[in-house]
């Protein structure tokens, strides 16, 4: 007997829709139509294309967060002293738990690739014979010559 679909794929992408809007995915999954958080997650480790859909929705939330980051700190502040540096310490500390999740949501960037750079070289250190360093008075510091093997 076929195994029963655990979510649709309308109720998978409008959970893809809101996580990018800034939703926790705990929080989206509390509405009725919608199954529970771990349906969800299950369903991510079920196929590598959910997962990839999944990965780039958080991925695109952490931008959504980094804005949010810029929102906190262009509100006014009070007039108030006292009411001024309890909310820059409010917001210190709400832009920096925001940044931090951000950050590890987000460890290969918006478009969720790996940065994969090209072998730029090797640097070969030579050493030049002691025993000509003692006769020509060759300090150790130019003993050493950084040289690239391509050249």
């Amino acid at each position: 007997m076929p195994r029963k679909k655990r979510l649709t794929e309308k109720q998978f992408t409008e959970v893809l829709d809101r996580l990018m809007s800034g939703e926790s995915l705990t929080s989206i999954c509390k509405d009725k139509h919608l199954p529970s958080w771990r349906t969800v997650l299950r369903h991510c480790q079920d196929t590598d294309e959910a997962y990839e859909r999944y990965a780039r929705a958080r991925a695109a939330q952490a931008e959504v967060l980094m804005d949010m980051i810029g929102d906190i700190w262009n509100e006014p502040f009070p007039l108030e002293a006292k009411e001024k540096h309890s909310e820059v310490l409010r917001r210190d500390k709400a832009s920096y738990w925001l940044d931090k999740r951000a950050r590890q949501m987000q460890p290969k960037g918006l478009t969720n690739k790996a940065n994969v750079e090209k072998d730029q070289g090797v640097i070969t250190i030579k050493w030049q014979n002691t025993e000509q360093m003692d006769k020509e008075d060759i300090k150790p510091a130019e003993i050493v010559q950084l040289v690239n093997k391509d050249n």
